[in-house]
């Protein structure tokens, strides 16, 4: 388990100053679990001015208006999009299997749910409101080509996120194994399509302006 910084106490000129010791404090690859009243954007904002390139930050759940999010030092410098969007991809697979054996161990997995759903709906959110309308500018396409089909999918991927929180709600175990099956199905895909083709023609089309789009869908 992760060791926790809580800021929510903490006077809001001093947050930053003890966010920052932190990361300089963490060992190559160490992460903590860094709470916050409200979003933590403006401290992630002067994180990124000030490091970036050292770090990873990941929200991971919201409730009664504090952000849990993981802090983690990074061993090497970001590279490019498809190292930063794959690890987020394995990661979210990670978040999902755990969940999953939760629910075929008959045990209460809402919790370790609403950590995926978190994870699966900021990763949407950061390539249709990103990532996908930089590219589109950049390759003169104005929302066709790949983007479009990736958009599309994305539609059923949020159906399936929505019919598998409801029967996590209601505790329904066969509705959210089926709904389940599905939604493995269509992501396993969707990702290979992402990794091994949209993600590559965007590094190489983006050239040396992908550090300036990394720096955006770092703050979602």
């Amino acid at each position: 388990m992760a060791p926790e910084l809580d800021l929510t106490q903490v006077p809001q000129e001093r947050r930053y100053e003890m966010l920052a010791r932190a990361l300089q404090m963490l060992p190559p690859n160490g992460e903590i679990i860094v709470l916050t009243q409200g979003a933590a954007r403006p401290l992630l904002q002067r994180l990124i001015a000030e490091h970036w390139g050292r770090f990873d930050w990941t929200p991971l759940a919201e409730q009664g208006g504090c952000w849990r999010s993981a802090l983690r030092k990074r061993d090497a410098p970001l590279q490019s999009l498809t190292e930063f969007l794959s690890a987020d991809h394995e990661r979210i697979d990670g978040l999902y299997s755990r969940m999953l054996s939760m629910v075929q161990a008959g045990r209460d997995a809402r919790a370790e749910f609403r950590l995926f759903e978190t994870a699966m709906r900021r990763h949407i959110a950061m390539e249709e409101e990103g990532f996908f309308p930089e590219f589109d500018r950049m390759m003169g396409l104005e929302g066709q080509g790949p983007t479009a089909v990736m958009r599309e999918e994305h539609v059923e991927i949020r159906e399936l996120l929505d019919r598998m929180s409801g029967c996590a709600a209601e505790g329904d175990r066969a509705g959210l194994l089926a709904a389940g099956e599905t939604f493995v199905t269509l992501i396993e895909q969707h990702n290979l399509k992402e990794q091994q083709m949209l993600y590559p023609m965007a590094d190489e089309a983006f050239g040396a302006q992908t550090d300036d789009l990394l720096r955006k869908l770092a703050l979602y």
